[in-house]
């Protein structure tokens, strides 16, 4: 995906002073950009037909005013719109030439990671929002119980913030966006089938393979149950993604 590079330094009229400002304002250039962006237009609107011919099948198909079987199929294709959005994040600015303007900036790099995150993941958050008129529609066909299907888009958020983590570290690996895109998908696709890979082993080795699992931690949310376990998981996830980025980004300074 060839977009146009935008450097991640906010202007000082939007930066405020401090490590905390500069993410917001990292954040909000990366935001606003998105927003503005045809390609990333396309993407989710892509994102939003198919989950919903995927509601559309589930509710036929069960016949039940319940959502939990669609936040199972909208989190694959989360698989791959994570890494789509994340993909440009590092890998655009690395390729265009802007990166090393920005490290001879007053800037750190885990500013700059974690801004682009923030940014990418607010993003995100507009696409699943609009996805709430599904819920508006099983409340004319039934009584869908709201704390379950609050829970089950906090596991499909979470979810999604760490598939794009996981995006913004690939994208820090290479500047060609279809190789970080790719690699996104790999790495989640694998953290995904753990769990089935698990049923295949007994004792320690199936454990660590279901508690590696992506599937099997957002399933208790889906099931309307918010487990400490799960959020530590994808929190897990999240913060060693971004870690492990801005280590890459770091070592482009030497």
């Amino acid at each position: 995906m060839k977009t146009e590079a935008v450097s991640a330094v906010a202007p000082r009229s939007v930066r405020a002073p401090g490590t905390a400002g500069a993410v917001l304002g990292i954040a909000w250039r990366e935001l606003r950009f998105t927003l503005s962006s045809p390609v990333f237009a396309v993407v989710a609107a892509l994102f939003l037909l198919g989950s919903g011919a995927f509601f559309a099948f589930t509710f036929v198909a069960s016949r039940e005013a319940v959502m939990r079987y669609w936040f199972l199929n909208a989190a694959t294709l989360l698989l791959l719109f994570g890494p789509l959005l994340s993909m440009r994040t590092i890998a655009e600015e690395e390729r265009s030439g802007s990166l090393e303007a920005l490290q001879s900036s007053p800037v750190t790099d885990s500013a700059v990671v974690i801004g682009k995150f923030l940014g990418t993941a607010a993003y995100l958050a507009l696409v699943l929002a609009a996805t709430t008129v599904y819920w508006a529609i099983l409340t004319r066909f039934g009584d869908p119980e709201a704390a379950v299907v609050l829970t089950g888009y906090i596991g499909l958020y979470l979810y999604g913030m760490a598939a794009v983590a996981v995006g913004v570290f690939c994208s820090s690996l290479t500047r060609n966006q279809v190789v970080a895109g790719s690699a996104g998908f790999v790495i989640l696709l694998a953290l995904w089938v753990f769990r089935d890979l698990a049923e295949l082993f007994d004792g320690a080795p199936a454990r660590w393979l279901l508690q590696s699992s992506t599937s099997a931690h957002l399933e208790s949310f889906v099931r309307g149950a918010v487990e400490l376990d799960g959020i530590i998981y994808f929190c897990s996830v999240i913060v060693l993604a971004l870690f492990a980025a801005g280590r890459m980004v770091e070592r482009r300074r030497w």
